[in-house]
């Protein structure tokens, strides 16, 4: 099965501060519910160099990736 889960992180703060506490949520959530071991694995779009494969923009790419996730 897949399940989905989104909530919002409303203000500015630094860098990076909104995505660990994402992770921090993701933890918290995890071990709450006590399934036995867990591992996160992250997959930062802006890190990969596809850009440069597909022809497109940083911008352009993150869209599309954003489409294709939600199909």
């Amino acid at each position: 099965e897949f399940f989905q889960c989104d909530f919002d992180i409303a203000g500015t703060y630094a860098t990076m501060v909104p995505d660990s506490e994402v992770l921090k949520v993701l933890v918290e959530i995890l071990s709450d519910l006590a399934l036995g071991e867990f591992e996160i694995t992250l997959n930062l779009y802006e890190h990969n160099d596809w850009s440069a494969v597909c022809g497109l923009n940083t911008w352009s790419l993150v869209l599309l990736l954003s489409m294709i996730d939600v199909i």
